[in-house]
């Protein structure tokens, strides 16, 4: 986006930041969120406030008196479509120092050749030169003095980690090009390290994998043609949240809807594509086919939801309100667990 302007309407990021009320009737109030995010500066544009560094203002007092938890906050340049790597390098390079356990707690083989894979990924050298890290050692340097190392590790609540460089590539070099593989394949070990991290974890833990668009067959977007406007999400949890009851669950609450979206309640003009794509992907069917036309093999099964959507189950995984203006709903699946 070349023109980021401020965001003043209700938003989960703002509730996320939001200080707690505090005491009410000798009751304590929830307590405050800690958040961390890596990547496009245009957010920093977009939510000046709610993605505002605490690092160098951290002491008991002030985090006491804001009440709002700590922030690490680390915005790269993003307009530049020629440049593949720094966002993501930024991104991959400072993601280890709140996934992985400090060198001090865990000094185990697996952890240490976790780190040397997280170190493989960034592609600049330059990147380690940067005060966030230690000359010699490429520690982690992002400590205050009320929030150390352990405290970063694990007391984080929400990361935010925004790429860019497959949105580059394909601006750059189009979708068929060597460089988008070898993209994909950065983010593939990416998060693997990142399931790998978070099944080690105590607490439970949400990995959210999405795009905000897709692009056509010269790699770009910003239309109304279906490659650009659908994108993939994937949805990874460190606890189990399925069962045969539950999955029969969810298949009852989706079914039902699919008959009153094809039902004529709805009136004949309705939504036709949400029809057809309710179950199947049919955007990309083409994709399928060779060249005479023929079906190579059937498009996936996969069931299609609005990006609306991700608002309002974002925030009621997090237990936050869903802000106001949202017009989306909760997609089912993320709530049909047996258990909390």
């Amino acid at each position: 986006n070349f023109a980021g302007s401020t965001v003043d309407e209700d938003n989960w990021l703002q509730a996320l930041r939001r200080p707690p009320i505090g005491i009410i009737n000798g009751t304590k109030a929830a307590r405050s969120h800690n958040l961390v995010f890596l990547g496009d500066d245009t957010w920093i544009s977009m939510f000046p406030n709610e993605l505002s560094d605490t690092q160098a203002t951290e002491t008991n007092d002030t985090l006491q008196k804001s009440r709002t938890g700590w922030a690490r906050v680390r915005p790269f340049p993003s307009l530049n479509v020629w440049d593949l790597d720094t966002v993501d390098d930024g991104v991959l390079s400072r993601l280890p120092m709140f996934l992985l356990p400090p060198e001090s707690e865990n000094k185990s083989e697996i952890i240490r050749k976790e780190r040397e894979q997280w170190r493989q990924l960034v592609k600049q050298p330059h990147m380690w030169e940067h005060s966030d890290f230690n000359e010699m050692t490429q520690a982690n340097s992002m400590v205050s003095d009320k929030v150390g190392h352990a405290q970063l590790h694990h007391e984080w609540d929400m990361i935010i980690a925004h790429g860019l460089g497959v949105d580059h590539c394909g601006h750059r070099f189009g979708p068929d090009h060597s460089a988008i593989s070898h993209k994909l394949a950065q983010m593939n070990t990416a998060i693997e390290l990142i399931v790998n991290a978070i099944d080690r974890d105590d607490k439970p833990t949400a990995l959210y994998v999405f795009g905000d668009h897709g692009m056509d067959n010269k790699g770009d977007h910003g239309g109304d043609s279906p490659r650009e406007v659908d994108a993939g999400l994937w949805i990874y949890s460190n606890r189990k949240w399925h069962s045969k009851e539950s999955d029969e669950r969810t298949a009852r609450v989706l079914r039902n809807a699919q008959e009153l979206i094809s039902s004529n309640a709805l009136g004949s003009s309705f939504d036709q594509d949400l029809k057809e794509s309710w179950w199947r992907n049919t955007h990309l069917s083409d994709d399928y086919k060779s060249a005479s036309g023929e079906h190579l093999f059937e498009a996936p099964e996969l069931r299609s939801v609005s990006q609306i959507d991700l608002v309002s189950t974002l925030s009621l995984s997090l237990g936050l309100p869903i802000p106001f203006n949202n017009l989306g709903t909760a997609i089912p699946e993320m709530f049909a667990s047996d258990n909390d």
